[in-house]
């Protein structure tokens, strides 16, 4: 709000108990994912890590589809699992051992 000049939106909001505790829910969730984002790179490939991201995009991708009516078409959703699915042909190819190839 102060970015796009709308700072009395700020001073007109009535800071209530709920609207505190809805901010404070999203700070220790946003700190949350964040410890978890920065364990989980720990132990995976850079490769894991970016496949695990984009599966949770497509979380994000469903649920904006079942909320809001501006959403992705058909041809963003099937590009985002051609994504999903060249990631995890990679990370196959790339392990020690793998058929994929041959």
């Amino acid at each position: 709000a102060l970015a796009a000049g709308h700072s009395a939106a700020l001073t007109e909001v009535q800071w209530g108990l709920p609207a505190i505790g809805a901010v404070l829910l999203s700070c220790v969730v946003g700190i949350a994912i964040s410890y978890a984002g920065f364990n989980l790179r720990k132990l995976l490939s850079a490769t894991s890590f970016t496949v695990v991201g984009v599966v949770c995009k497509i979380f994000t991708v469903l649920i904006n589809d079942v909320i809001w009516t501006q959403h992705s078409n058909g041809i963003g959703h099937l590009g985002l699992f051609v994504c999903i699915a060249a990631g995890f042909v990679y990370e196959k190819v790339k392990k020690p051992g793998s058929n994929l190839c041959a």
